[in-house]
């Protein structure tokens, strides 16, 4: 499993590795909702935006981690973020997770393009057999957006820090892309 990340890039969104230079878009992007106020994920404000990214590139650096800016083709602007993580080469498997989007593009195509074109990645490029969808037992939107995915919810696991849910995709799960309109 080859971890060079590339830009993945769809009919009307591209994601790109995340860098540095990020930070203001990311908290311009976080601010259409206040999403750093968010109990149940980590969403950069303009206090934690540096650690934010300096901890995804350290992962990116160690290989564990793909961190990807979320951007608009059309305009290229950036509204929101996600990631690989949990990279495992021996195994061939990784999560997808750390997904936020600016709650107006919420709901409409960005998701499941988004993770179409990173389930198609994570099975078709690196070979993965397992890729995991890993969202907070509490974050309902999140779970409900997994599950229109088409993934199927295998477990509920409650540790002292948070409580989350996994959904899984196989080499045989399917996920469609509308391409007519936002929502």
């Amino acid at each position: 499993m080859s971890l060079a990340q590339p830009s993945l890039t769809g009919p009307r969104l591209l994601l790109r590795p995340l860098l540095a230079s990020d930070a203001a878009a990311l908290v311009e992007a976080a601010a259409d909702g206040e999403l750093w106020n968010l109990a149940f994920t980590v969403v950069p404000s303009a206090d934690t935006v540096d650690a934010y990214i300096g901890n995804a590139l350290a992962g990116q650096a160690a290989g564990t981690v793909m961190p990807f800016a979320t951007v608009l083709r059309e305009s290229g602007k950036v509204i929101g973020s996600t990631r690989f993580w949990k990279i495992d080469r021996i195994n061939r498997k990784l999560e997808i997770g750390s997904t936020w989007i600016s709650a107006a593009w919420q709901k409409t195509f960005v998701n499941t393009e988004a993770k179409l074109l990173m389930l198609r990645f994570a099975f078709e490029e690196l070979q993965c057999v397992r890729v995991q969808l890993t969202t907070d037992e509490i974050n309902a939107k999140s779970r409900a957006a997994i599950l229109r995915l088409g993934a199927k919810q295998e477990a509920s696991c409650a540790t002292s820090a948070s409580c989350r849910t996994a959904a899984s995709a196989t080499r045989c799960a399917s996920a469609s892309s509308t391409t007519s309109g936002r929502r």
